[in-house]
């Protein structure tokens, strides 16, 4: 430990530089192909600290523009349910003063078809609720199905 201790506290230029130069000595006695390796590891390790910067910038500035992007569609999409809203009002102080009724929607009933009838010119099912939960022959049934007969 005396031995790290004398050359690295006490003469660590000196130190450096014969490390340096036994670095280089090595290298000039290697093959070609093991200089570039060699010089693409330590340039690659070198540039790794301002290549990921650069990556960081650019990521940042991606973000920033799709941030933009999305800022203008919300202002966007806001003005338009602001009109929409708009409509809606004046469609309902038309509708009052013509003296249309208020729109009424369906109840819907969930229930179980229990049976189809078989034949394709006549479209009927069965259903698992009756009279009690107030559904009557010939009533019509969800238009998601497909039809909605009579």
């Amino acid at each position: 430990m005396q031995i790290f201790s004398f050359l690295f506290e006490r003469h660590l230029e000196k130190t450096v530089l014969a490390a340096a130069v036994g670095l280089s000595v090595v290298m000039l006695t290697r093959g070609e192909d093991s200089k570039v390796a060699a010089a693409r590891a330590v340039s690659s390790f070198l540039f790794y600290p301002s290549e990921r910067a650069g990556r960081y910038f650019d990521s940042l500035e991606r973000l920033q523009e799709e941030n933009r992007a999305l800022r203008r569609l919300v202002v966007s999409l806001s003005h338009e349910k602001e009109l929409l809203h708009q409509f809606r009002d004046e469609r309902n102080r038309l509708r009052e003063l013509l003296g249309f009724r208020r729109d009424e929607f369906y109840e819907f009933l969930p229930c179980e078809v229990i049976g189809r009838s078989a034949s394709r010119y006549h479209n009927s099912i069965t259903v698992d609720r009756g009279v009690d939960a107030g559904v009557r022959p010939g009533m019509p049934w969800s238009a998601t199905a497909g039809w909605s007969g009579a």
